[in-house]
């Protein structure tokens, strides 16, 4: 539904643009010609639109979806590949939008998208008389599930916020939902998004004795140019609580990232960066401490199409459906894109475990598959694969948390049948896997 929304956004623009020249009742025709010109499109494309009212300054229609098929195949020319299955699992949703033409001194539009109603596979098998199904259905009527969007006149940007949300399921066990505070804005080029950023103060949900979830203050902001992508996101504190017979506690604390995506053609690249400052882990009898988290990756030459199935062939492994031999096109496919991944960084600054402070580690690491693999043969004899990755990795451990590792009875015999380099205060771990063989400090492995 984002995209129907951005879609009808993009060209309300376009209509707009008449505001300085002509009366704002002739404008309100314009928009409106512009704005139901779109309609006709989604409606070309798959949805089912339904016009309910009409007034001079306001229209209101309801979006459903009508055929999956022909979304599935619109929204992969936007750039979204949301599969058939998923837009299925949708039907029977119903999106209410209602448009206000010139509400204000400052904006040329106002959109506000209601959830109307529960997609059809939400109620299978659920008791109509069933209590957070009430709930749900209640808020639905009260228009508590509402997206509001302004675009301004100069049609450079727009602004919106989602309906805050503190609801209450009664059901056994009881939840609560809270949404606090999520706003937007963006700036608007040629009908296009060119940025976007995004703040949530609050989010909580709680199971009653099970399970609490809690994340604030998350920020995040996306800018847009051709084929590239630039993503910064923070949030201040993620927590996750577990009641039961294995109770815990996890604390994300600062999480900070950028993440900056090229296209080339059928192609992805990608930098990201990510850092958390600590995160907790809080056992009944134990724990455990990690401080200066640090992630930094790079993806070259990703077939995304082809990694897309890939993982639905892993799917539908798992559940007896597919085999190896199945998925060997959209290996091939993927390995003759000149898949790289790397691993420029991945680092524990400290741990601190049963009240005892050390330093961490370290690993860099980096995987290619040979786009010269010779496919021969594969299908009679699958281990031919194991020829197909080429993979190094350096891990570089603080003698502290070595020798803390040394102690239990998996790192004992590792250090029998490998020792590490000592190198600058450190002990280090050089692997290779290649053609099927893995070395260990430049030696053969088993």
């Amino acid at each position: 539904m984002k995209k129907l929304g951005l879609s009808v956004v993009s060209l309300i623009t376009a209509g707009s643009i008449y505001y300085l020249t002509l009366g704002s009742a002739q404008i309100t025709q314009k928009i409106k010609a512009e704005v139901n010109q779109e309609i006709q499109q989604l409606q070309n494309v798959g949805f089912k639109v339904d016009k309910t009212e009409e007034q001079p300054t306001k229209e209101r229609f309801l979006i459903s979806i009508d055929n999956p098929q022909k979304i599935h195949q619109y929204l992969l020319t936007q750039g979204e590949d949301i599969s058939i299955q998923d837009l299925q699992e949708l039907q029977g949703m119903r999106i209410k939008m209602d448009l206000s033409y010139l509400p204000s001194a400052k904006d040329a539009v106002a959109i506000d998208l209601y959830l109307d109603a529960l997609p059809k596979s939400l109620m299978q098998g659920v008791d109509q008389n069933d209590s957070s199904l009430k709930a749900i259905n209640e808020m639905i009527k009260a228009g508590d599930i509402m997206a509001h969007v302004n675009i301004n006149k100069l049609l450079l940007g727009f602004d919106g916020y989602i309906k805050d949300i503190n609801q209450t399921f009664p059901q056994t066990p009881k939840s609560h939902l809270l949404l606090n505070g999520f706003t937007f804005e963006g700036e608007l080029q040629d009908r296009e998004i060119k940025a976007f950023q995004q703040h949530l103060k609050g989010f909580a949900y709680e199971i009653q004795d099970a399970l609490n979830v809690l994340l604030s203050n998350m920020q995040s902001h996306i800018e847009q140019a051709n084929n590239t992508s630039h993503i910064n996101y923070t949030i201040e504190a993620l927590k996750i609580s577990v009641q039961g017979a294995s109770p815990f506690d996890l604390l994300l604390q600062n999480i900070q990232g950028e993440s900056k995506d090229t296209l080339h053609g059928e192609l992805l690249d990608n930098i990201s960066h990510a850092r958390i400052d600590a995160l907790r882990i809080k056992e009944p009898h134990q724990e455990s401490i990690l401080e200066g988290i640090e992630i930094d990756s790079s993806t070259k030459n990703l077939d995304q199409m082809a990694f897309k199935t890939l993982q639905s062939y892993n799917q539908e492994g798992a559940k007896g459906q597919k085999n190896l031999i199945d998925a060997l096109p959209t290996l091939k496919k993927l390995t003759q894109a000149g898949l790289k991944i790397d691993v420029s960084k991945l680092a524990i600054k400290k741990l601190k475990i049963e009240g005892e402070s050390i330093d961490g580690f370290e690993i860099k690491g980096a995987l290619n598959l040979d786009p010269n693999f010779n496919w021969t043969g594969v299908e009679q004899d699958p281990m031919r694969l194991m020829a197909l990755p080429h993979i190094q990795a350096n891990v570089s451990l603080s003698n502290q948390l070595f020798n803390r590792m040394a102690q239990t009875p998996q790192a004992m015999m590792l250090m029998l049948l490998a020792q590490p380099v000592d190198k600058n205060g450190s002990k280090i771990y050089d692997i290779e896997f290649t053609k099927g063989h893995i070395n260990l400090n430049g030696r053969p492995f088993m």
